[in-house]
């Protein structure tokens, strides 16, 4: 089932306003790499490569999600082709050795992107798994700078960094995640998912995904002119009303995937950045501009309306389809608490995490198994230009340097 070209939404269920990740982008420089031992173990944390693999040239295929998500399973669960595994059982010794480790470190310190549920859930750690976990609210850029001074200080704080990808991807470059295998509901994540794992050789983990399409503030455009594809944003009638994300601050996949498809390119980024844009700084920015009625529409993601509490807004998805970011998690090298993290990490993936996100977030779970209130899955969606819709989690310099061109200033 593909995602129609006409779907529209509009959501009633307000929640908390949060920004959106800033996309951190970097090209790795080259240097050896250093094998992963063929025996080492899966709870045992080792230190991260000095410099990235070569990346798959072929993306894997989504294959069709279960109607139900598969249950732990009473011995090491067969991995079926994902890369993180084979898994623990939850109920084996070795987990129960890492829950007793993470009981141990008492407290865990994570730098993320604004999370509501996650902010909801921390007060219940101590209960549920036995430590405090302290979640710090931080865009990528500034979460870099924090991992970056406490390495050279040589005082850890943070032992997890949870945030989009491509923000992930250069911590891993340098060298500062841990690899982890094997977490038990590992055995859930969606085959869309894997290629996370390749292209970090299991140092970051996929958590949940975001789409991104249109969102319109009612009041200023009548159905007839709801926009039904991209192109329709360089027709004169939006000039001076469409907000978007600067790409000097973050690199969003709305404007890296259109100038490399043939389809859009410069030519239409040129004739977009002339429509009077309001470029801001964060997704947050550009949703209460739609809801406030500075500007009329934006490119966004399904949730920006339920954010905007009683804002007339609504979300559409173009017939190009949907753009799609991938939240990731990884664990910091030398962290004070690598078991805690991993206790986390395992957390996020349950149908219990993944659930929230999807009801509440209106967010893509990572997991098969989950009914979604749009019945968005990743095995439906329609995506923007390529297999996965989603950008190059090592960055691309050229069009960076393309996108600063074109919309300095503007």
């Amino acid at each position: 089932m593909r995602l129609p070209s006409d779907l529209r939404f509009i959501f009633q269920h307000p929640m908390p306003t949060l920004s959106r990740r800033v996309l951190l982008r970097t090209v790795a420089t080259s240097s050896a790499m250093l094998l992963l031992a063929a025996c080492q173990s899966t709870a045992q944390p080792t230190a991260a490569p000095t410099s990235p693999p070569p990346q798959p040239t072929t993306p894997p295929k989504p294959a069709a999600a279960p109607t139900t998500a598969p249950p732990a399973a009473a011995g090491p669960a067969a991995s079926n082709g994902n890369p993180a595994g084979p898994f623990m059982a939850e109920d084996s010794a070795e987990w129960k050795a890492i829950l007793d480790a993470a009981q141990k470190e008492s407290s865990l310190t994570v730098y993320g992107s604004q999370h509501p549920i996650i902010k909801e859930q921390a007060p219940n750690f101590p209960q549920k798994f036995g430590f405090k976990l302290d979640f710090v609210e931080l865009r990528g850029a500034e979460a870099m700078d924090r991992i970056h001074a406490e390495k050279d200080a040589n005082k850890p704080i943070a032992s997890v960094l949870e945030t989009g990808d491509s923000a992930v991807y250069p911590v891993y470059a340098e060298g500062g995640l841990q690899l982890v295998q094997g977490l038990p509901n590992g055995a859930r994540i969606h085959p869309a998912e894997f290629a996370i794992f390749n292209e970090t050789q299991n140092y970051s983990w996929p958590v949940w995904d975001q789409i991104e399409g249109i969102i319109y503030n009612t009041d200023l455009v009548p159905p007839d002119q709801v926009p039904k594809s991209y192109h329709d944003l360089v027709d004169p009638r939006w000039n001076g009303k469409i907000a978007m994300l600067d790409p000097a601050a973050r690199m969003s996949a709305f404007i890296e995937l259109t100038l490399e498809d043939p389809n859009f390119g410069e030519a239409y980024h040129q004739q977009l950045a002339a429509q009077d844009l309001l470029l801001v700084q964060s997704g947050g920015d550009f949703e209460a501009a739609v809801a406030r009625g500075e500007r009329a529409l934006a490119p966004g993601p399904p949730s920006a309306p339920s954010r905007q509490q009683g804002a007339p807004m609504k979300w559409i998805a173009m017939q190009e389809g949907v753009f799609r970011s991938v939240f990731a998690i990884g664990v910091i090298k030398d962290a004070p608490a690598p078991n805690a993290a991993r206790v986390f990490l395992n957390y996020l993936l349950s149908p219990e995490f993944q659930t929230e996100i999807g009801q509440k977030l209106l967010d893509t779970p990572a997991i098969t198994g989950i009914t979604h209130p749009m019945g968005l899955t990743l095995d439906n969606l329609q995506l923007f230009g390529n297999a996965q819709g989603r950008q190059k989690v090592q960055g691309n310099p050229d069009v960076m340097k393309k996108a600063l061109a074109i919309y300095d200033h503007r």
